[in-house]
């Protein structure tokens, strides 16, 4: 009915085009009728093809599995051709889509489920692998891994942070590296290999130094933040890693264990389990 009427209309239309061409009529009118005829033959072709068109072009983006994109082309078609041939087979393949964006939904939720509790699990145990202090005084728990050195007299690198018993969140996540042996090396910087590419890291605030029995220890401590957090991440995700403590003159080179990666990540897991928060890590 309706690619009738248009063509009824049009007829209509170019016939007045043709009286008003031949006649003495304003350039306006002549302009007017004509634009009108114009926008007539696109409405027509519309009808003729465009539910065509867009059921073809839903089939594409199925094939291609762009549900929401065929979705989308085959809401347009029931909505401008709804009581085509083209509607009926659109009626089907939508309810088809459907289903599909349904079942890919349901296994997109499950699956975050099941990471959300394997994170727990992971972090639930990574608290377990925590050494704890609590300081009644500051009213605040220190947390370390049960493998890190208790004391500065041992060579060590390895994460540790705090969190106030009235707060939700962790606080600062610190790296400490160590130097206990029998000579002074008066560290001032650390260097480091790390699956072959080379890194180098100044304390802010230096290091510290104290002896006793013939032994000397130095060490420092780094908030975890910015160039510190990524050379972190590095340490915690290489195959290999070696840190070198740079003094003066002197220096000394020591094997990054994989028990000593393990336990910064552990306390990576304990520290985010607390409510910690770190941009890179």
């Amino acid at each position: 009915m309706m690619i009738q009427r248009l063509n009824t209309i049009l007829v209509i239309s170019f016939l007045a085009l043709m009286t008003l061409g031949s006649g003495c009529v304003s350039q306006q009118e002549y302009d007017e009728l004509r634009a009108e005829n114009e926008k007539l033959k696109k409405e027509l072709e519309e009808c003729k093809h465009g539910a065509e068109r867009l059921l073809k072009q839903a089939q594409a983006y199925f094939d291609e599995k762009q549900l929401e994109k065929a979705k989308g082309q085959l809401n347009l078609l029931l909505e401008k051709h709804p009581v085509s041939d083209e509607a009926v087979e659109g009626k089907k393949l939508l309810a088809q889509i459907e289903n599909l964006i349904e079942k890919a939904e349901k296994e997109k939720q499950r699956r975050l489920a099941e990471a959300a509790r394997e994170r727990k699990r992971r972090l639930a145990e990574a608290i377990k692998k925590m050494r704890k202090e609590h300081n009644e005084f500051k009213a605040t728990t220190f947390y370390e891994d049960k493998s890190s050195p208790k004391y500065v007299n041992a060579n060590g690198i390895f994460l540790m942070f705090n969190k106030d018993d009235d707060s939700d969140k962790a606080g600062a996540l610190l790296l400490r590296i160590q130097y206990y042996a029998s000579d002074w090396l008066f560290v001032e910087s650390y260097q480091f290999v790390i699956d072959g590419k080379r890194y180098s890291l100044t304390p802010l605030i230096g290091v510290q130094r104290d002896n006793g029995d013939g032994w000397i220890w130095e060490w420092s401590t780094e908030p975890v933040i910015g160039s510190t957090c990524n050379l972190v991440k590095t340490i915690i995700e290489s195959k290999k890693a070696k840190i070198r403590f740079v003094g003066k003159p002197y220096y000394a080179d020591k094997i990054i264990t994989t028990s000593q990666k393990s336990a910064m990540r552990n306390v990576v897991d304990a520290y985010k389990a607390l409510g910690g928060e770190s941009d890179c890590l």
